[in-house]
């Protein structure tokens, strides 16, 4: 006899907060962070901004932890989540990924958090996943699910935002490119507008927002913003995608 049914899952949190669990945690970011300091009093967090950190934390003996706190479409939980991230080995991991130029801001792709160990000895393997773009009903979900970020340096509740006092998702953000202060030349007009044309008429009808990851690994907001010792590179990269795209049409399965 069984002690358990087999079909037996154990319920899952209803948490609007994000945890890491032993094993793999798969998430995709949808918005900027907001960061700062963490300290705890009377076993409630106290969050204050990045710059107005206080000198002293409430007890000495538990200093300020630093945070990232950002909105997440947490996959096993299948619901829109605020994720808090203190670890330093993953915050570090986070940083490199988003200053790679093969991988730039995790908007464009999913990551992978894997967790193991307890205690002092937990470790965490983080790792970002192939890109893709976000699902239409994540995007459904983030707008039916508003929350405001900032309410967290308040005290306050972060899930009852309301109108303009919403924290906005990454596709949300201004569209306008921002001016580029840089002494290193820029491509030309043609250039720009090949490059363009070459995403818009060979990738992007069958990989939609590859044009959002390319900009986005070079930390640009359009493409006559790119730097001329990156023409090539952009101009290989969509080489390769046309002919990676070419090998799926041509699979027979």
């Amino acid at each position: 006899m069984n002690f358990l049914p087999s079909d037996y899952e154990a319920p899952k949190s209803n948490s609007p907060y994000m945890k890491l669990e032993d094993g793999e945690n798969r998430f995709r970011v949808l918005s900027l962070p907001i960061l700062g300091w963490e300290d705890w009093e009377d076993k409630q967090p106290k969050r204050f901004r990045l710059h107005s950190k206080p000198e002293k934390s409430i007890d000495p003996l538990k200093p300020f932890k630093h945070f990232w706190a950002f909105i997440v479409w947490n996959y096993p939980a299948n619901r829109i989540q605020i994720l808090e991230i203190t670890q330093a080995s993953i915050r570090k991991r986070l940083e490199a990924l988003s200053k790679d130029q093969d991988w730039g801001s995790p908007f464009a792709y999913d990551i992978k958090i894997t967790k193991s160990g307890q205690a002092k000895d937990t470790e965490y393997v983080v790792n970002p996943c192939p890109q893709r773009p976000v699902d239409p009903s994540v995007k459904d979900a983030f707008s039916a699910t508003p929350i405001d970020l900032e309410e967290l340096f308040r005290g306050g509740e972060p899930f009852v935002a309301k109108g303009a006092y919403r924290t906005k998702a990454f596709w949300e953000m201004e569209e306008d490119p921002a001016p580029i202060v840089s002494d290193e030349p820029l491509v030309t007009k043609e250039q720009a507008q090949e490059i363009e044309d070459q995403i818009t008429t060979h990738i992007d009808p069958t990989a939609p927002n590859w044009k959002v990851a390319g900009l986005t690994a070079f930390k640009i907001k359009s493409f006559s913003q790119l730097k001329a010792k990156h023409y090539q590179l952009m101009m290989d990269r969509i080489h390769q995608k046309k002919e990676e795209l070419k090998l799926e049409d041509d699979c027979p399965f």
